[in-house]
Protein backbone atom coordinates (compact mmCIF):
# COMPACT_ATOMS: atom_id res chain seq x y z
CA UNK A 1 0.00 0.00 0.00
CA UNK A 2 1.93 3.66 -0.62
CA UNK A 3 0.94 6.09 1.62
CA UNK A 4 0.03 10.04 0.05
CA UNK A 5 2.54 12.33 1.98
CA UNK A 6 0.95 15.15 2.39
CA UNK A 7 2.09 18.93 3.05
CA UNK A 8 2.33 22.30 1.90
CA UNK A 9 3.86 23.25 -1.37
CA UNK A 10 6.25 25.97 -1.88
CA UNK A 11 3.38 28.18 -3.67
CA UNK A 12 1.35 27.60 -1.00
CA UNK A 13 4.18 28.99 1.48
CA UNK A 14 4.79 31.85 -0.24
CA UNK A 15 1.63 32.98 -0.43
CA UNK A 16 0.89 32.54 3.09
CA UNK A 17 4.65 34.60 3.66
CA UNK A 18 2.73 37.54 1.10
CA UNK A 19 -0.69 37.74 3.03
CA UNK A 20 1.78 37.98 6.48
CA UNK A 21 3.69 40.86 5.18
CA UNK A 22 0.84 42.83 4.06
CA UNK A 23 -0.78 42.69 7.24
CA UNK A 24 2.31 43.19 9.29
CA UNK A 25 2.93 46.47 6.77
CA UNK A 26 -0.53 47.90 7.74
CA UNK A 27 -0.22 47.09 11.55
CA UNK A 28 2.68 48.26 12.13
CA UNK A 29 2.34 51.80 11.21
CA UNK A 30 -0.93 51.73 12.95
CA UNK A 31 0.39 50.45 16.14
CA UNK A 32 2.82 53.47 15.95
CA UNK A 33 0.28 55.95 15.66
CA UNK A 34 -1.70 54.60 18.82
CA UNK A 35 1.34 54.96 20.67
CA UNK A 36 2.29 58.31 19.96
CA UNK A 37 -1.41 59.19 20.86
CA UNK A 38 -1.17 57.77 23.83
CA UNK A 39 2.12 59.28 24.88
CA UNK A 40 0.62 62.77 23.51
CA UNK A 41 -2.48 62.15 25.70
CA UNK A 42 0.11 61.70 29.08
CA UNK A 43 1.87 64.87 28.71
CA UNK A 44 -1.40 66.87 27.79
CA UNK A 45 -3.19 65.00 31.34
CA UNK A 46 0.14 66.25 32.94
CA UNK A 47 0.11 70.05 31.53
CA UNK A 48 -3.59 70.36 32.59
CA UNK A 49 -2.44 68.83 35.98
CA UNK A 50 0.18 71.40 36.68
CA UNK A 51 -2.03 74.49 35.33
CA UNK A 52 -4.71 73.26 37.87
CA UNK A 53 -1.85 73.24 40.83
CA UNK A 54 -0.69 76.77 39.23
CA UNK A 55 -4.40 78.28 40.00
CA UNK A 56 -4.29 76.59 43.06
CA UNK A 57 -1.08 77.95 44.35
CA UNK A 58 -2.71 81.98 43.10
CA UNK A 59 -5.80 81.06 44.74
CA UNK A 60 -3.55 81.10 47.86
CA UNK A 61 -0.76 83.52 47.35
CA UNK A 62 -2.79 86.25 44.61
CA UNK A 63 0.15 85.18 42.12
CA UNK A 64 2.01 82.26 40.45
CA UNK A 65 5.32 83.56 41.87
CA UNK A 66 7.04 80.88 44.03
CA UNK A 67 5.10 78.09 42.45
CA UNK A 68 7.32 74.83 43.10
CA UNK A 69 5.10 71.51 42.25
CA UNK A 70 7.97 69.53 43.38
CA UNK A 71 5.81 68.48 46.42
CA UNK A 72 3.60 66.21 43.58
CA UNK A 73 6.70 64.46 42.01
CA UNK A 74 8.18 61.97 45.30
CA UNK A 75 8.73 58.47 45.72
CA UNK A 76 7.76 56.78 48.97
CA UNK A 77 11.27 58.08 50.72
CA UNK A 78 10.06 61.99 49.59
CA UNK A 79 12.61 62.21 47.32
CA UNK A 80 11.85 64.16 44.40
CA UNK A 81 12.43 62.56 41.16
CA UNK A 82 11.65 63.72 37.73
CA UNK A 83 11.66 67.28 38.37
CA UNK A 84 14.02 70.45 38.43
CA UNK A 85 13.19 73.11 40.43
CA UNK A 86 16.56 74.74 39.51
CA UNK A 87 14.95 74.44 35.64
CA UNK A 88 11.04 74.25 36.42
CA UNK A 89 10.95 71.08 34.17
CA UNK A 90 9.52 68.11 34.41
CA UNK A 91 11.09 64.68 32.63
CA UNK A 92 7.87 62.61 31.16
CA UNK A 93 7.76 59.78 31.70
CA UNK A 94 8.76 61.07 35.81
CA UNK A 95 11.52 58.53 36.59
CA UNK A 96 13.61 58.06 33.40
CA UNK A 97 16.37 60.07 31.40
CA UNK A 98 18.46 59.94 28.06
CA UNK A 99 16.08 58.90 25.49
CA UNK A 100 13.24 57.25 27.76
CA UNK A 101 12.15 60.57 28.23
CA UNK A 102 9.47 61.28 25.79
CA UNK A 103 8.65 65.18 26.91
CA UNK A 104 10.47 67.43 28.29
CA UNK A 105 7.47 70.03 30.67
CA UNK A 106 8.74 73.44 31.18
CA UNK A 107 7.11 76.12 33.76
CA UNK A 108 8.02 79.91 32.90
CA UNK A 109 6.05 83.63 33.80
CA UNK A 110 3.93 84.06 31.10
CA UNK A 111 5.31 87.96 30.93
CA UNK A 112 8.85 87.01 30.21
CA UNK A 113 8.84 83.36 29.82
CA UNK A 114 12.81 83.16 29.70
CA UNK A 115 12.34 83.77 33.48
CA UNK A 116 11.20 80.93 36.61
CA UNK A 117 8.38 81.33 38.65
CA UNK A 118 10.80 81.45 40.91
CA UNK A 119 12.70 84.31 39.78
CA UNK A 120 12.53 87.64 42.05
CA UNK A 121 12.34 89.11 39.10
CA UNK A 122 9.73 87.36 37.28
CA UNK A 123 5.79 89.14 37.55
CA UNK A 124 3.78 85.75 38.56
CA UNK A 125 0.74 87.03 36.76
CA UNK A 126 0.37 85.28 33.85
CA UNK A 127 2.54 81.99 33.27
CA UNK A 128 3.53 79.62 30.05
CA UNK A 129 3.65 75.72 29.80
CA UNK A 130 5.60 73.98 26.85
CA UNK A 131 5.61 70.45 26.83
CA UNK A 132 8.78 69.72 24.82
CA UNK A 133 8.94 66.70 22.30
CA UNK A 134 12.28 64.86 22.78
CA UNK A 135 12.55 64.16 19.21
CA UNK A 136 15.38 65.47 16.52
CA UNK A 137 13.17 68.00 15.28
CA UNK A 138 13.29 69.80 18.45
CA UNK A 139 16.71 68.45 19.84
CA UNK A 140 18.54 68.41 16.54
CA UNK A 141 19.89 66.16 13.77
CA UNK A 142 22.98 65.15 16.12
CA UNK A 143 20.84 64.48 19.02
CA UNK A 144 21.91 61.17 21.05
CA UNK A 145 19.26 61.06 24.00
CA UNK A 146 16.25 61.66 21.27
CA UNK A 147 13.50 59.45 21.44
CA UNK A 148 12.78 57.84 18.24
CA UNK A 149 8.89 57.21 18.66
CA UNK A 150 8.46 61.17 19.19
CA UNK A 151 10.01 61.96 16.03
CA UNK A 152 6.45 62.84 14.39
CA UNK A 153 4.78 63.35 17.79
CA UNK A 154 3.48 67.02 18.89
CA UNK A 155 4.89 69.39 21.22
CA UNK A 156 2.23 71.38 23.60
CA UNK A 157 1.85 74.93 24.45
CA UNK A 158 -0.82 76.55 27.00
CA UNK A 159 -0.89 79.66 28.97
CA UNK A 160 -2.53 81.03 31.12
CA UNK A 161 -4.67 83.28 28.91
CA UNK A 162 -6.02 80.39 26.99
CA UNK A 163 -3.64 79.71 24.45
CA UNK A 164 -3.65 75.63 23.51
CA UNK A 165 -1.90 74.89 20.75
CA UNK A 166 0.16 72.27 19.47
CA UNK A 167 3.03 71.21 16.56
CA UNK A 168 4.51 67.93 15.51
CA UNK A 169 7.15 71.10 13.95
CA UNK A 170 10.16 72.72 15.60
CA UNK A 171 9.03 74.12 19.64
CA UNK A 172 12.12 74.41 21.32
CA UNK A 173 12.63 75.77 24.70
CA UNK A 174 15.45 77.98 23.36
CA UNK A 175 13.25 79.31 20.21
CA UNK A 176 9.83 79.31 21.85
CA UNK A 177 9.87 80.60 25.75
CA UNK A 178 10.77 84.08 24.60
CA UNK A 179 8.97 87.72 24.87
CA UNK A 180 8.75 88.01 21.67
CA UNK A 181 7.17 84.26 20.15
CA UNK A 182 4.77 84.92 22.83
CA UNK A 183 3.61 88.11 21.38
CA UNK A 184 3.09 86.68 17.87
CA UNK A 185 -0.33 85.60 16.53
CA UNK A 186 0.97 81.84 16.04
CA UNK A 187 3.72 80.99 18.82
CA UNK A 188 3.22 77.85 17.72
CA UNK A 189 4.34 77.85 14.47
CA UNK A 190 2.33 78.67 10.90
CA UNK A 191 1.56 74.68 10.99
CA UNK A 192 0.25 74.42 14.88
CA UNK A 193 -3.15 72.98 15.71
CA UNK A 194 -5.05 73.56 18.58
CA UNK A 195 -5.55 71.61 21.06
Amino acid sequence: MIKLRRGFTLIELMIVVVIVAIFAAIAIPSYQVYIRKAIAAKAQQEIQLLAEQLERHKGKNFSYLQFDPSYMYTDVSDKVIGYSSKMAMLNVPIDTNGSGIQYRVYIRDGSDPTKLLSSSSALGQQWVILAEANSKVNMGSGCTGCNSVQEQNYSFLLTSKGLRCKTKGKLAVSDTLTAANMKTAKPCGADSEDW
